[in-house]
């Protein structure tokens, strides 16, 4: 996903003074008992991406939960920002942060 990321990040960049795109992957792991006795157990996933851009100061968001609608998207945040650009965009120089939070388990219930 990461190199994904990275593909919209360049095919974008150019079209907006700052832009920024934000990946979530998360997994469920769901459980009931009756009893002693395990009766139901459900596993899912779920992927959500948010995409923020700036334009001579106006800003626009979207948020989405599909990877195939990332240049959709970048694009349609770009497109709002675009619309309510009214000056300049002042940013701290500021370098990009990329990382990964996995939670640590005691212990793994699945």
């Amino acid at each position: 996903m990461h190199s994904r990321i990275q593909e919209v990040l360049a095919k974008y960049r150019s079209q907006a003074d700052y832009l920024e795109v934000r990946a979530e992957s998360t997994r469920y792991l769901g459980f009931g008992f009756s009893n002693d006795e395990l009766t139901r157990l459900t596993i899912s996933e779920d992927q959500g991406f948010s995409i923020r851009a700036c334009v001579r100061g106006g800003w626009g968001f979207t948020s989405l939960n599909s990877p195939d609608l990332l240049d959709e998207y970048a694009a349609l945040a770009i497109e709002q920002a675009r619309s309510l650009a009214q000056g300049s965009t002042v940013l701290a120089p500021v370098p990009p942060v990329t990382g990964a939070v996995r939670l640590e388990l005691v212990e793994d219930p699945r």
